[in-house]
């Protein structure tokens, strides 16, 4: 079985931003600080919710590991993953999210 992990590339993918340690190029930073921008004013969506969304409605991917670090993230990760229980099987990853 497959198994995703990090969906939220080591906090590239959050409002916060990735430590100052993080490996990617100071590019790829700035391109997911204006992705979490655009997601956040244009469309009011927050760019990690958006991600865990993703990784946990990939049908062939079922297990996904996120790492949390407070009380505040997991709730919100679970609130997240509560959307798919009871979901019809047949829908597609568009029609999930």
């Amino acid at each position: 079985a497959l198994m995703a992990a990090a969906p939220l590339s080591m906090g590239l993918l959050t409002q916060a931003g990735p430590p100052a340690w993080h490996p990617a190029s100071d590019e790829l930073k700035e391109a997911c600080r204006n992705a979490a921008y655009i997601c956040k004013e244009e469309y009011g969506v927050d760019i990690a919710s958006l991600a865990i969304l993703f990784a946990l409605a990939q049908r062939e991917i079922p297990c996904t590991l996120l790492g949390m670090k407070s009380i505040e993230e997991v709730d919100r990760a679970m609130e997240l993953a509560q959307r798919f229980a009871g979901l019809d099987p047949s829908l597609s990853t568009e029609e999930v999210l």
